[in-house]
Order: C-alpha cells, then structure tokens, then sequence
C-alpha cells in the first residue's frame, strides 16, 4: 500500500520497453523477463506464469522454434503441441486473447490477481420494486449491479514486453 514504485522500482512491475522502436521477439527476451521476475521478487518466475498476447504474436512465438521442429512419418501432430517457452527459471504458458493490444506480450501470475467488490451484485431498485415499466415497449425491466474491480496484489511478480514487431494479417 501507498509504496512509491518510482523511489522503490522492486516493488513495480517489470516492462521492457525499446523507446518505441519495434523489435523481433527474441528467446533472449523471455529469458530476460523470467530473471527480471526472480530478481525482483525473489521467487520462481514460471511458478504460475503465463502469458497474455495476440493471435500475431503467438505466431511470433512459434517461429522462434520452427526448425526446431521434427516430422517423422509416423507422426500425426505438425508443430508444436503447446505454445510454451522453457527456460532456467521454468516454462511458461503462451495464451492467445483477442483483446491483447498489439506489439506487447503481458508476464502473468494469476495467483497474484485479485477481485475487491465494493457492492455485491445486487438488483438495482426504483422505490419498493426492482421492475420498471420500458417507455419504448409493454414489458417490465429488472437490471442488476455490481462494483468490483481486480488488482494485482504483488506487481513485481507480473511484467510487460513493449515494442515487438508483428506482422497482422486480416482474412477479410
């Protein structure tokens, strides 16, 4: 609580930024996040860690090991089973969400995120009822709700790339 994160940069979570000139994604990048993470919190980085990024991004990821990759003709998976980096300080999880913004990849431990509600979800009442009568058509409406918001309780076991370069292709 009320910690200055510029005074005690430990206590912030890590980004590496590249002062807004893209770059490729680098195995060394990852390797850098995981020991910026052990460093700064002092435990094992990878212990829940996953990744947040873009459909471009994981690409990104997949072609790092692309001649890694070994078909035999016995073999009825092409490519990697799970996207996932290993490393010294463990492996962690590639996931794809499709609101991640563009040229940045999100370092995540879920055991850190955390939801406050402010006010349970409760129906919102007009004096005695919860219905209200529409003024557009002849049905009652009830609507409910709730004020919470999620928080990560320990920012420097989190972290943030900045600045990759992606190339986003639309089918449309």
């Amino acid at each position: 609580q009320n910690i200055d994160v510029a005074a005690f940069p430990r206590y912030s979570a890590l980004v590496l930024a590249n002062g807004g000139v893209n770059r490729p994604l680098t195995p060394t990048l990852f390797r850098q996040v995981l020991a910026g993470i052990a460093q700064r919190s002092g435990e094992d980085p990878a212990r829940n860690m996953t990744v947040i990024t873009n459909t471009w991004q994981a690409i990104e990821v997949e072609e790092l090991y692309e001649s890694e990759l070994r078909i035999t003709p016995d073999t009825e998976t092409v490519g990697l089973a799970v996207a996932s980096f290993k490393s010294t300080f463990g492996t962690i999880k590639i996931v794809v969400d499709s609101d991640a913004p563009f040229n940045r990849m999100y370092f995540v431990d879920f055991a850190e995120i955390y939801r406050a509600v402010q006010k349970e979800l409760d129906w919102r009442r007009q004096g005695d009822s919860i219905f209200t009568l529409s003024q557009q058509n002849a049905v009652w409406r009830a609507t409910a709700i709730e004020i919470c918001e999620y928080f990560v309780k320990q920012r420097n076991r989190c972290a943030r790339i900045d600045d990759l370069s992606e190339t986003a292709v639309t089918a449309y």
